[in-house]
């Protein structure tokens, strides 16, 4: 199918913001799960992608069927943080699923990358700083 496609890059774009919609739009989890993972596998190095699936991994239903899902959510921002290493987002929700499952130190980590890519808007990430001093106490 794809290797058919000249505009690849496009058509991909196309299918992972298609899925990213139907994620808001509808519960059909295994069939966003199956686009957007045709979108890493065509091309492995589509940091939005996987930062839709970890996103995927994180509702509340996914998680509230298996909690394991939030391990398979942390793999997924951990290869959009790979393939996009200025990936805001990824860095943010990463570091909050460390938070929340208390890996401090990884929480923290992450922190820094976000002070790091975006100072210029610290008061977004006030959330995960609170959440980490929070579990530190």
């Amino acid at each position: 199918m794809a290797e058919d496609v000249k505009d690849r890059p496009k058509m991909l774009e196309v299918l992972n913001d298609y899925a990213a919609l139907l994620a808001k739009e509808s519960p059909d989890y295994e069939g966003i799960d199956k686009i957007l993972n045709k979108v890493v596998e065509l091309d492995p190095k589509h940091a939005d992608a996987y930062y839709n699936l970890g996103c995927l991994y994180t509702e509340i239903d996914v998680v509230r069927d298996d909690p394991s899902n939030v391990e398979k959510a942390i793999e997924y921002y951990k290869k959009a943080v790979e393939a996009n290493p200025k990936h805001v987002k990824a860095h943010y929700n990463l570091g909050l699923l460390y938070a929340y499952t208390n890996r401090l130190d990884e929480a923290r980590e992450e922190y820094v990358q976000l002070i790091r890519l975006d100072s210029a808007n610290l008061d977004k990430y006030d959330h995960l700083e609170g959440l980490i001093k929070s579990r530190e106490a």
